[in-house]
């Protein structure tokens, strides 16, 4: 029996009987009510009169508000319960309930309000679509360029999410409808959102950023792709103020950037495979700087004497290597790798993976951390960078693999003209005493004994013991510390006094986003992120710019 109803118990009218050979029966039927209700339902009832599934079928356009009539209309179905070999019946709404698809606008399927949700697509002829389905829970999507198949059930389903669509008619139809038809448990409820995307449109907007830069025109240059997840062969730019995203250029396969920098300020030094071109920033013109490197940079820093400190892997070695490149003309020459000058027995074996340089030019001294074994903070001095064949000498500290020291590892603050403080991602917090490394004569080249230097040394770095908190990025203010802690479908924003590091004061979470580092704009703070949710294999469609206001 099929019933409308206002509420779950007035009968309104006794509308039909379905029954095995009725299959994909129609009925028609004008309903008289007593006024115009909030709501009206049409129940299907069960042999034992227990009704089984409602649908609201309330629609403006269906009202006749001279009379209070309604006119239902819509093809009905039996539903085959493989369990108990019965047949239950279950219904879609009729043509007046299919509306004109809007692109790029979400809709929310809510199981009981309107079970089926009907779309019809016009004017996309030769294009392809994007269809996301997000939250689903038991929802099934059909479509078929027939509008009588949609209402018989006779579309044809589709499997994939996301999901692709090639329209090649005038119009296409979509149904929107639950993979159970037993609502007796929560668990069998369908609900979710769904959202159809001009493919074009969609894929013009795919972003995977791995590495950015704030600049000092106020906008950010990324790396990313706007396909496959691990690459990043692109360098885009961001401007913040219009939300807006240019490419500047793709550098193509194999040649992923590994950094970007700005080392003269209005332009931008970018690592791709072994080479690095120079982007002006006020015209955006690209040139070739230096190319065929026998690394692939990872690590760019200024140095003096108008060079370039660059570090990476070797093009055909899996350890790391240093050049030094002339800012003038790109040419380039090779730091003598694992070599002590008067000490040609010495081998460093820890510099071979500097990461996170940072060159302090008051002591012309590198610092940087290992992440293979051992991991360490060490600290390097090119001894004669101006020679044909430079040497470096280079020292670890006394902990030697007691503590982790994850990327990224900031030194994020120089206390005075002789102390820095290092804190490394897991956590761990090192003070550094640059009155330390003076002693037994720093001038080693010079004749000094390697050994009882290394001994004279010794605290130069000194761990102090559960200071900070773990974080994934972070950033330092006069009194604050910002840290970030990303995780597969959020991201959480906390802050922390300077005094007190380990309390959380204030915190911020983001959903379904991954944060990628913090930027300082003018005199506030934003975190840039991806949105972390999928579309064919290229992730994070937008991406997110967000002022930390607290």
């Amino acid at each position: 029996m099929v019933q409308s109803k206002l509420g779950d118990n007035e009968i309104v009218e006794d509308l039909g009987i379905i029954t095995k050979t009725d299959k994909n029966a129609y009925i028609q039927k004008t309903v008289k009510l007593p006024n115009k209700p909030d709501s009206l339902y049409i129940f299907f009832v069960d042999r034992d009169n227990n009704p089984k599934y409602s649908l609201k079928v309330v629609k403006e356009e269906v009202y006749d508000a001279s009379k209070d009539l309604y006119d239902i209309n819509g093809w009905y179905n039996i539903y085959y319960k493989g369990y108990y070999f019965r047949y239950d019946p279950f219904c879609g709404a009729g043509e007046g309930n299919i509306r004109e698809l809007e692109l790029d606008k979400q809709y929310e399927y809510k199981w009981r309000e309107e079970p089926y949700l009907l779309f019809s697509l016009t004017g996309m002829n030769g294009k392809k679509l994007f269809i996301q389905l997000e939250e689903n829970k038991n929802i099934e999507l059909y479509y078929s360029t027939s509008m009588e198949d949609i209402l018989t059930y006779n579309g044809r389903r589709a499997y994939d999410n996301p999901y692709s669509y090639n329209c090649e008619t005038d119009v296409v139809y979509f149904m929107l409808r639950p993979g159970y038809y037993d609502y007796s448990s929560d668990e069998h409820k369908a609900t979710g959102k769904i959202k159809f995307l001009d493919y074009e449109d969609a894929i013009s907007g795919c972003l995977q950023i791995k590495k950015s830069l704030l600049a000092s025109d106020g906008k950010i240059y990324a790396s990313g792709s706007t396909w496959d997840e691990t690459s990043d062969s692109i360098l885009y730019c961001f401007d913040p103020a219009l939300g807006k995203k240019t490419i500047i250029q793709d550098f193509g396969d194999y040649n992923s950037i590994g950094n970007i920098s700005e080392i003269e300020e209005g332009f931008l030094y970018v690592a791709h495979g072994s080479n690095i071109s120079k982007v002006n920033i006020s015209t955006k013109a690209v040139s070739n700087f230096v190319q065929d490197l026998p690394i692939r940079p990872k690590e760019i820093v200024d140095y003096k004497y108008n060079l370039l400190f660059v570090s990476g892997k070797g093009n055909n070695s899996s350890s790391d290597y240093i050049c030094l490149v002339s800012k003038t003309d790109g040419s380039f020459k090779n730091v003598d790798s694992y070599k002590f000058e008067n000490n040609p027995s010495f081998f460093d074996i820890h510099c071979g993976s500097a990461h996170n340089v940072e060159y302090d030019a008051d002591d012309d001294i590198f610092f940087y951390n290992t992440l293979g074994s051992p991991q360490d903070i060490c600290f390097l001095k090119i001894l004669n960078p101006n020679q044909a064949n430079p040497t470096y000498y280079t020292e670890d500290s006394q902990y030697h693999t007691e503590h982790d020291i994850s990327n990224p590892t900031r030194i994020f603050i120089k206390e005075s003209a002789n102390h820095y403080q290092i804190i490394s991602g897991a956590g761990e917090l090192f003070n550094i005493d640059l009155t330390e490394l003076d002693k037994g004569n720093i001038n080693i080249k010079n004749g000094t004994d390697y050994t009882d230097y290394v001994a004279a040394i010794k605290d130069w770095c000194v761990y102090e013991d559960n200071l900070v908190r773990p974080y994934d990025d972070c950033y330092i203010t006069q009194d604050y510390i910002y840290y970030l802690q990303i995780s597969e479908s959020k991201t959480i924003v906390e802050k922390s006094s300077k005094a007190d590091p380990l309390n959380v004061i204030q915190s911020e979470e983001y959903t379904n986003e991954k944060g990628i580092s913090f930027y300082k704009l003018g005199n506030k703070l934003y975190l840039l992120s991806n949105d972390t949710r999928s579309i064919i294999g290229a992730r994070n469609l937008p991406i997110y710019l967000h002022e930390i206001t607290f």
